[in-house]
């Protein structure tokens, strides 16, 4: 079977971010007139580079048939039975597995938060990390339909895993600055 693998080899996904930060750079600078300052672009380009290594992580490597793909069963596109999965991980000592997806979505209210220059609530962060784990897995299992190939598997395991890692990463951003609102008050007492 003849197949085509797309995928972001550590080449193409340097210049690939160099791209996207030229992009925003040029369209924030000329086209929007924004200004930010070299810490804003820092934590902009860090985004930029998480958002490029989510894709990297649940949507690629694809796998596209040239010809006849596969005659495999559809019920190997999803898994809609919770920690099913995380079960069988456990088990057979894959702790990536559930560690990964813990920590897939942990950076993401830390860096929109430092982007934003604002404090999210907790309801906050649960809707977009809601949002974000369900567009990857909605984009999987279109991927596998649309290519008649089980290429990532959409799992609600991964959902809830991804929520909980997001809300692990907006409770720690919170503990930094309290600890950094707190240094910076002891600091000026003295």
């Amino acid at each position: 079977m003849q197949y085509y693998k797309f995928d972001f080899h550590p080449t193409v996904f340097i210049v690939v971010f160099f791209i996207c930060l030229v992009l925003f750079y040029v369209i924030t600078k000329f086209v929007a007139k924004k200004k930010f300052n070299s810490r804003q672009f820092l934590y902009i380009s860090a985004f930029i580079f998480y958002i490029l290594s989510l894709i990297k992580l649940t949507i690629l490597p694809l796998v596209v048939f040239i010809k006849q793909p596969p005659d495999l069963p559809i019920s190997l596109y999803y898994s809609y039975i919770p920690f099913e999965n995380v079960g069988n991980a456990i088990r057979s000592g894959n702790y990536i597995q559930v560690f990964g997806n813990v920590l897939l979505l942990l950076p993401l209210p830390i860096l929109l938060q430092l982007i934003a220059r604002e404090q999210f609530s907790f309801k906050k962060t649960a809707l977009i990390s809601t949002i974000a784990t369900f567009t990857i897995e909605l984009l999987q299992l279109l991927i596998d339909f649309a290519t008649h190939y089980p290429n990532k598997v959409a799992d609600i395991d991964d959902i809830i895993l991804n929520i909980f890692g997001a809300l692990i990463g907006w409770f720690i951003f919170r503990v930094v600055l309290r600890f950094k609102y707190v240094s910076l008050k002891l600091n000026h007492q003295n």
